[in-house]
């Protein structure tokens, strides 16, 4: 079996949704496919391919990461890693995260990070658990917001449509400068 590993182009990118679809166990609808597509530069991707079937894809987002003392620096943000049942425990993935590693390096990108479920499935790539999660839930019959932090009556309002993505840009721009470790977002992936 000769797999091929290339760039990814926009003529493979509703095989790239089956195929990352099908690792997981679910499907992309028609509409999900084109409203991810703005999100994607293909260009950062990698497939795999087995003949002409995408057996594996894997690729990366360019991202701002914010290190400690408020320094934010390039970083490939490693995403959609799959590979199809019938083609694990080859070494595809491997070569797949391999090759978009070799992108980033060559991006001049000084950091490459993975989320994922499982914080230990990548430490074989070099990857290592770098943070825990943490879920917190407030009683809010019990909760109530200090005097001093409650808005007056005009201090909230709706933004108009034309506001709202401008808006949550720009907080999230200002807030993840300060707090080590959060990403920069494309304005596509706030428009999700």
């Amino acid at each position: 079996m000769a797999i091929e590993i290339r760039t990814a182009t926009d003529d493979d990118w509703e095989a790239m949704c089956r195929a990352d679809g099908q690792a997981f166990g679910f499907s992309y609808t028609a509409d999900e496919m084109a409203e991810r597509r703005p999100v994607h530069d293909l260009g950062r991707f990698r497939i795999a391919l087995d003949s002409t079937q995408i057996v594996a894809t894997a690729g990366s987002y360019a991202l701002d990461v914010t290190l400690p003392g408020s320094i934010s620096v390039p970083m490939g943000g490693v995403t959609w890693v799959s590979t199809v049942a019938t083609h694990r425990r080859q070494g595809i993935m491997r070569q797949t995260v391999e090759a978009v590693h070799d992108d980033i390096d060559e991006r001049g990108e000084p950091l490459a990070t993975l989320s994922a479920s499982e914080g230990g499935i990548y430490e074989h790539l070099g990857y290592g658990l770098s943070t825990r999660s943490r879920a917190t839930s407030i009683n809010t019959r019990l909760a109530s917001i200090r005097p001093e932090y409650r808005p007056g009556p005009s201090d909230v309002r709706f933004l108009g449509i034309d506001e709202i993505i401008p808006t949550v840009t720009a907080l999230w721009e200002r807030f993840r400068r300060c707090r080590t470790g959060e990403i920069s977002r494309s304005a596509e992936l706030h428009d999700l």
